[in-house]
């Protein structure tokens, strides 16, 4: 505690002195910045998740609230279906989603809340328009119809485990009545009622271990958006030295040569490498081979 007191006691001055001509960088938002990390000995001190939980946290985050108290999460999942309707995905890249979602959606807890603002494809489109952004003017109305089709099988699976609103677009604009309904809900359903500090305790250790959370996304599955094949790993790796070698000059020069029938012309990220001294063995020279 001493060693912590001087540590802010010494960064107390420099910060009254920089504050009047502060900048803000731009930066990539992750989640919520701690000084400290949390960890079994700050619940040991008394560090409990319950005292932040107000009765405004009721819409909540992950990791956020968990720390601050704070939060809203947005839910994504609705869109998968319309993408993969409308040949945006891959069936192999829903096929993986369902399978990490099986894996993890039982080690989160769901919303309080739900909140669905309706508004037609036609007003939508209307809107778009209106607001003149290119990429959101490529969205077709199919894609649109899709989202709204969702709600069908989507806000019935989300009743049994929390509470649900349902607004116009109309009716959202007031937002004191939205935010009065929110008041009167009582929220007796889903996990959150069976919670204590303890099982906060482990659900916050979790999701701050980015590490460990990442696992649970490493299934052995072939995602065609995401896998890099040999053919672009050679681009990459040739517009990596290519780039290298634009700030670097060597002194000997590569010899290449070629045995058979199969490459006439020393690739152009190739030509900056160092030529191998070591031959490789017999064995694992086929024919056809290429040999620096």
């Amino acid at each position: 505690m001493a060693l912590r007191l001087l540590k802010l006691a010494r960064a107390s001055a420099p910060t009254r002195i920089l504050s009047a001509g502060t900048r803000c960088v731009g930066g990539i938002h992750t989640n919520a910045q701690h000084e400290l990390q949390y960890g079994p000995l700050a619940y040991i001190l008394g560090e409990k998740t319950i005292k932040k939980l107000t009765e405004y946290s009721k819409v909540i985050t992950v990791e956020g609230n968990l720390s601050t108290g704070q939060g809203v999460v947005l839910e994504h999942s609705v869109f998968l279906e319309a993408a993969y309707r409308q040949g945006f995905i891959w069936k192999q890249c829903v096929e993986h989603y369902h399978e990490v979602k099986k894996v993890t959606i039982c080690e989160y807890l769901s919303p309080h809340i739900v909140v669905y603002i309706h508004t037609p494809v036609p007003e939508i489109q209307s809107r778009i328009q209106k607001k003149g952004n290119p990429h959101e003017m490529k969205i077709t109305p199919a894609y649109l119809q899709d989202i709204e089709n969702a709600k069908k099988t989507f806000l019935p699976e989300m009743n049994e485990k929390c509470e649900v609103l349902q607004y116009s677009a109309k009716e959202a604009e007031d937002t004191e009545k939205v935010v009065e309904d929110m008041e009167y809900l009582k929220c007796n359903k889903g996990p959150w009622l069976k919670q204590d500090d303890r099982t906060f305790h482990h659900l916050r250790m979790l999701v701050q271990n980015k590490v460990e959370v990442l696992n649970y996304t490493s299934t052995p599955m072939y995602l065609p958006e995401i896998t890099t094949e040999a053919h672009q790993s050679d681009h990459t790796f040739c517009a990596f030295r290519e780039l290298w070698a634009a700030g670097t000059t060597l002194a000997t020069t590569p010899t290449w040569t070629t045995s058979g029938s199969g490459l006439n012309e020393q690739p152009p990220c190739l030509r900056q490498l160092r030529p191998v001294t070591e031959e490789l063995p017999a064995c694992l020279m086929a024919p056809g081979s290429v040999q620096l």
